[in-house]
């Protein structure tokens, strides 16, 4: 009976290192973005961010006209975030995934009632 307890307290205690192996690292989001929107190549602006603390950051968006914008941030888990950029004339609330340390992609609204897609890459 001994060894069907430790046996399974081992698989348990592997099932869970495995588990935490896994677990996404937090990303520092401090840098120079560029945010492509809705796919588009030539549709894209830059954005500096500067990571405040482990949950949220802010920021820089260079809008068409060459102005800046303030940005603020929330680190929602590991793998999400939600952006909002606030420019004078507009403001946009973005949903993301963050897929890696150089690569987040997701959702908008800006306008109130205009959507799309984005996304957001380092060098």
């Amino acid at each position: 009976m001994k060894s069907v307890l430790v046996s399974a307290a081992l698989c348990m205690s592997l099932a869970a290192s495995v588990g935490l192996a896994k677990s996404p690292q937090q990303v520092n989001f401090t840098g120079v973005w560029t945010i492509s929107w809705n796919h588009s190549a030539t549709n894209t602006n830059i954005v500096k961010l500067t990571h405040r603390g482990a949950a949220s950051f802010t920021g820089t968006y260079i809008d068409d006209d060459r102005q800046a914008c303030p940005v603020t941030g929330k680190v929602i888990s590991p793998t999400t975030i939600t952006l909002t950029i606030a420019c004078i004339a507009w403001e946009s609330k973005i949903d993301g995934s963050v897929k890696n340390s150089k690569l987040i992609s997701g959702s908008y609204k800006a306008y109130k009632t205009s959507t799309g897609t984005f996304t957001m890459s380092r060098k």
